[in-house]
């Protein structure tokens, strides 16, 4: 397979595709090191265009979000300084290469790329065909405090019914609701909480109850609304880059057992192309108050030039200067040389 991993290959995306989809996490690291070599030493260099450098760096970051073990700390390193380049697309590409290892494992990178600490748990990259058992997922502590203010307003609820059913007289019953205070209350102990404690607290949780789909989904709400409060208080200057880039490295990660979408791969950001119409009126911009370019109008009454004339007589008047102006060829020198050393010798 390597031996198409090549950018005039035809259909080369599609090569890459079918290679980052094959990749699991049984593959030996050896393998998979040769190939993101590959890729490295054949798309990722500064002779080939922008696009075809944004293509491999998605493709090595879809290969090592489903095996990050092929990735060694000297390719990364190098891999990694590219974020600096001038092209957007190989920019964002390579900005999203370390927000996955951001989340797989931030020791690899340098210090100065692994970002000021966030508060979540890292992945962390499993050894070679290591069982993936775990007695806690993160962030699962925030289900406990949200199911206890289900249970109570719902009991609160059923007890205010049934006891006012009897002695009601018509009259509205007031029920007490959680209000915005209870919940921000609520976060404000989550937040005092240690990483020891919360460790205690989601370890608890995964034991005494089962969790469902919507579980799953109020710790994945929690664990973006973490993130999305981090970026406010950084103050990112490149928002659209900076999210862009999120946004892939958080497909690569999540979609590790799925079939991968082509744009995973074959996404590189450029600028769309303006047609005629739109570079005219642009063109035109500033334009309005301006002269017209060009020559000044002929004057009726000015008279023309001898050159002019000549332009407009008959060319059986003029031919003769034509002759005499234009260039002689080398015989006709050399016939008239001839005649006159004949007319020098008679004399």
């Amino acid at each position: 397979m390597q031996r198409f991993l090549k950018p005039h290959q035809r259909e080369v995306t599609k090569i890459l595709l079918f290679v980052a989809q094959a990749t699991h996490a049984l593959v030996p690291p050896e393998i998979l090191e040769s190939v993101l070599m590959t890729i490295a030493n054949n798309f990722i260099t500064e002779r080939n265009s922008s696009e075809v450098m944004t293509v491999g760096l998605n493709a090595v970051r879809e290969v090592c979000a489903r095996a990050p073990l092929a990735m060694s700390e000297t390719l990364l390193q190098d891999l990694v300084l590219y974020k600096s380049h001038k092209d957007k697309g190989v920019h964002m590409a390579a900005r999203s290469l370390i927000q996955l290892f951001r989340t797989l494992n931030p020791e690899m990178l340098h210090k100065k790329h692994r970002g000021k600490p966030t508060g979540l748990e890292a992945e962390g990259i499993a050894d070679y065909a290591a069982l993936s058992g775990r007695d806690h997922i993160s962030g699962a502590e925030v289900l406990n405090s949200e199911e206890e203010g289900e249970r109570e307003e719902g009991e609160d609820g059923w007890e205010s019914a049934s006891d006012t059913d009897d002695d009601s007289d018509g009259e509205w019953i007031d029920v007490h609701h959680s209000s915005d205070e209870d919940v921000q209350d609520e976060k404000e102990k989550l937040d005092s909480l240690t990483a020891e404690e919360k460790l205690e607290k989601s370890r608890h949780i995964m034991q005494t109850r089962i969790l469902t789909q919507e579980d799953f989904a109020r710790i994945r709400r929690a664990q973006l609304a973490k993130k999305a409060g981090i970026k406010e208080r950084r103050g990112l200057k490149r928002k659209s880059q900076q999210t862009t880039a999120d946004e892939l490295a958080e497909i690569s990660s999540t979609n590790k057992g799925d079939i991968l979408p082509y744009s995973s791969i074959g996404f590189t950001h450029k600028k769309q192309k303006t047609d005629k119409a739109s570079k005219l009126a642009k063109s035109q911009e500033g334009k309005e108050d301006r002269g017209k370019y060009g020559h000044r109008e002929h004057n009726p009454e000015a008279g023309v030039t001898n050159k002019v004339k000549l332009k407009a007589k008959n060319f059986q008047m003029v031919k003769h200067k034509l002759q005499k102006k234009g260039k002689r060829s080398f015989r006709d020198k050399q016939m008239s040389l001839k005649k006159s050393l004949l007319k020098k010798g008679r004399k």
